[in-house]
């Protein structure tokens, strides 16, 4: 998602197409919606829901970002509706989102964040320079980003080992991720995922179990160095 607009190609149901009119001189904001929640309804599409109603002339804005951009207005559904449905999302991504309530060009203060990860289309994994098949099934990318502005895909360097990987960002000879996928079905009913980091610079890893959709996302901010993940949930479903 880096780089890339997020409202491209995106439709919120019950879309209101125009932007909310110039501010009235005392018009005082309304209250803003809460308890916001996200699923995840298919790989491109993720269902809103909200606590508080607003009434009377006003409307939600809802508003998404991914993990590493900022966030952008997608349109908004009227006042009395607790949901929207948001559609032609990315597959096996992860966005972050919020809305605010409207009324005569004054908003509400923004809700609680709602993040989560659209899942992929279940398939096969093929590797190439850019990807990583580890365990014959699970896919993992990344993303990155300098401070100084340079960005791209890490790259894969070729090792034999069937469990694990290693990805570059700038050169071959500088390491930044090691990703390992370990079955733990007999442990707790999960694949595991470790990741190894040997960079501060920002970065997504994405990886995903091309078997039944699911996807699990890493995100280093920039500047800082992360610890080594051990996320020994990440994938349900056993061989």
């Amino acid at each position: 998602m880096t780089g890339r607009s997020l409202s491209r190609g995106l439709a919120l149901a019950l879309v209101l197409a125009v932007p909310p009119a110039g501010a009235t001189p005392g018009t005082p904001p309304p209250s803003p919606p809460a308890r916001l929640a996200a699923v995840v309804l298919t790989p491109t599409e993720v269902k809103l829901t909200w606590g508080a109603r607003a009434v009377g002339d006003t409307e939600v804005r809802v508003e998404l970002r991914a993990l590493d951009g900022a966030f952008a207005d997608v349109g908004a559904v009227p006042g009395a509706y607790r949901a929207a449905l948001v559609q032609g999302l990315q597959p096996a991504t992860a966005y972050v989102f919020r809305v605010r309530a409207a009324r005569g060009g004054v908003f509400s203060e923004y809700s609680n964040e709602a993040a989560v990860t659209t899942s992929a289309v279940p398939g096969s994994c093929v590797a190439d320079a850019q990807t990583l098949c580890v365990a014959g099934r699970f896919r993992a990318r990344a993303e990155w980003k300098a401070p100084d502005g340079r960005a791209g895909v890490a790259s894969v360097l070729p090792v034999p080992s069937g469990n694990s990987g290693l990805l570059w960002f700038v050169s071959p000879d500088s390491l930044e991720l090691l990703v390992k996928v370990l079955d733990g079905c007999a442990a707790n009913g999960h694949q595991w995922v470790f990741v190894g980091s040997a960079t501060n610079l920002q970065y997504v890893l994405t990886v995903t179990d091309t078997h039944t959709g699911q996807v699990r996302v890493y995100f280093n901010p920039q500047g800082v160095s992360p610890r080594a993940v051990t996320d020994t949930y990440a994938f349900e479903g056993c061989p």
